[in-house]
Parts: C-alpha cells; sequence; structure tokens
C-alpha cells in the first residue's frame, strides 16, 4: 500500500521505499511517448486505421506502406512515363527541398542537362507522386531517372557520383550534355 508523505513523496508501505513525484512524471511521460509511438506505428501499418473512419485514415500520416490504388493508365501516370522516358535526366523535385537541390546539384556539376519536374508549383504534384510511389516504391522526392531507370533520390545521386558510376551511366548510354 502506498501513502503520500507531506512533502509530496510517495512511501511504499510493503517495501519500504520512497518513490518522490518527479520519478512519478517521468514514469508516466515514459509510458506516454511508448504508447503514442506505437500507436502511430501501428496505425503505418494499418493496425488502428483499419478500425478508423474513412474519412480520418485518409488525414492519417502515412508510416508504413500505401494501401491506395491509382489508374496507372491515367493521365498523371501517362504523363509521368512520357517525362521518364523523354529526357536522359529527369529529376522529380520540390523547389525547396534540400536533398532534390543535392541532385540537381551533381548534374550541374557533370555540366549535364537534366529536366526538372517541381512537384510543388503543379496542381497534380500529390498525385505524380503517388504515380512514382507505385513505379518506384516510395513518394519521397527527389525521385531521380537516368535513361528512363530510377537511380534513386539524392543521396543515391550523391554515392553514384562520388563512386564514378553516374558519369559511366549517363557516358555508356550516350547521354551526354
Amino acid at each position: 500500500m502506498s501513502v503520500q508523505l507531506s512533502s509530496g513523496d510517495w512511501h511504499d508501505s510493503t517495501s519500504s521505499s520512497k518513490i518522490n513525484s518527479h520519478s512519478l512524471r517521468v514514469c508516466w511521460t515514459h509510458i506516454f511517448v511508448l504508447l503514442f509511438i506505437f500507436c502511430i506505428f501501428n496505425a503505418g501499418m494499418g493496425g488502428v486505421s483499419s478500425a478508423v473512419s474513412p474519412n480520418v485514415r485518409n488525414t492519417l500520416p502515412i508510416i508504413g506502406p500505401s494501401t491506395r490504388t491509382f489508374n496507372m493508365s491515367g493521365e498523371t501516370a501517362k504523363f509521368v512515363k512520357e517525362a521518364i522516358n523523354k529526357d536522359s535526366v529527369v529529376i522529380f523535385s520540390k523547389t525547396y527541398c534540400p536533398y532534390c537541390k543535392m541532385a540537381k546539384e551533381v548534374f550541374e556539376k557533370l555540366q549535364h542537362a537534366f529536366t526538372a519536374i517541381e512537384l510543388d508549383k503543379r496542381d497534380d504534384g500529390d498525385t505524380i507522386q503517388d504515380v512514382l510511389g507505385e513505379i518506384t516504391g516510395a513518394r519521397t522526392v527527389p525521385r531521380v531517372f537516368v535513361n528512363g531507370e530510377f537511380v534513386g533520390g539524392g543521396s543515391d545521386v550523391k554515392a553514384l557520383y562520388e563512386a564514378g558510376k553516374l558519369e559511366r551511366m549517363l557516358v555508356s548510354s550516350g547521354a551526354s550534355s
């Protein structure tokens, strides 16, 4: 049995140990944080979100794999596929994204022309990201394509450049600037 002492501390009469109120607050804070993380993770994996109404579920952040499906023969999907195949280097980007800037800077260092499709400047940017998610497995930007092949994001492009592989990909395919 626990009793509160006048100092604001708690005393457990069964073990003769003293627990201060700060320790209790810290303990409850940790429990709350762990429960919150569990709920967010579970929602991303379809657990909690499957029990939530569709209107609320669509506002939850997507943490796990998306369960939405898209018309991959629709106008947006056609635009994305045509853009990928039209130019030797295509970067689906957002103007404020530092990883997008990183990817573009690599091609600027190589003095290689690229097409940047700035999704934050387009009304269909979210839908384009959805299509890219279906094609590449992720909606994040940048999504960089070289000669119609997805090569990764900003860090991937930088690593390919630093390893000398990116320039070889551009030269071997005849995709010089």
